[in-house]
């Protein structure tokens, strides 16, 4: 990997096109196991399908909760945004550039993510057991509905995959602009304390014990507490399995 393609890859990911690889159908041919151990076969077989169905319902809702809380953070940076530039007494200060600037990068990454949820929660095609699957005499009836489900589940397999890669892709943006809003935090935080204030003790104590006192406070100190809990519990959920 060049340096131009890390650099793009630190700022900006980008998910990369899967290589196409050839789907063999299987046939009753290649089930090798003795009639003795079709029971434990079929057991072993439903198992793997539920562990597939479990990974996209695992995917979905991380995709769902990633949507809804996002999109509320980005609601208040635009509504910011919007009540900084219709305020005619906002000069372009340093703090007030910076400020925008940094608000535009923020929203550009928790979009980017919302967007690979999105596609994430996208309707592709899947496949499932259906009466048709099982309603059929035949001589060699488990071991055909032993191939038809696992031909099911490796084909959901390589649809889950592609749901899997979005939601890592929507990871990587909310990290990016977890990591933007600490930049800016800091920066923000640290010009403001060194030029923007007189140092007095006094002042900075009666300003903090007036936002303390404000009726928005507690509210907004709730939901952003509401919204890392449920980002903190989605993330610290199993694994997703690719």
């Amino acid at each position: 990997m060049g340096f131009y393609k890390k650099v793009r890859e630190f700022f900006w990911p980008i998910l990369e096109p899967l290589e196409e690889r050839p789907f063999t159908i299987l046939n009753k041919e290649d089930l090798t196991v003795e009639d003795d151990n079709l029971d434990t076969c079929y057991d072993l077989t439903m198992k793997y399908y539920d562990s597939e169905n479990d990974r996209k319902k695992t995917i979905e809702s991380k995709s769902t909760i990633f949507v809804s809380a996002i999109g509320f953070v980005i609601a208040i940076l635009l509504s910011m945004a919007t009540g900084l530039l219709l305020n005619p007494n906002i000069k372009l200060y340093f703090l007030t550039s910076f400020s925008f600037i940094m608000w535009v990068v923020i929203v550009l990454y928790y979009c980017r993510a919302v967007w690979f949820s999105i596609r994430a929660l996208e309707r592709q095609e899947y496949h499932t057991i259906g009466h048709s699957d099982y309603m059929k005499g035949d001589a060699d009836y488990r071991k055909k509905l032993i191939i038809g489900i696992v031909n099911k589940t490796r084909k959901n397999s390589l649809t889950i995959n592609l749901k899997v890669d979005n939601m890592v892709m929507a990871q990587e943006y909310f990290k990016r602009g977890v990591v933007a809003v600490i930049i800016y935090a800091l920066i923000a935080g640290g010009y403001g304390l060194l030029f923007m204030t007189n140092w007095n003790f006094n002042w900075f104590q009666n300003t903090i014990l007036a936002i303390l006192k404000t009726y928005w406070f507690p509210i907004l100190n709730s939901v952003v507490l509401l919204v890392n809990i449920v980002l903190y519990v989605m993330l610290r959920k199993e694994n997703i399995k690719s």
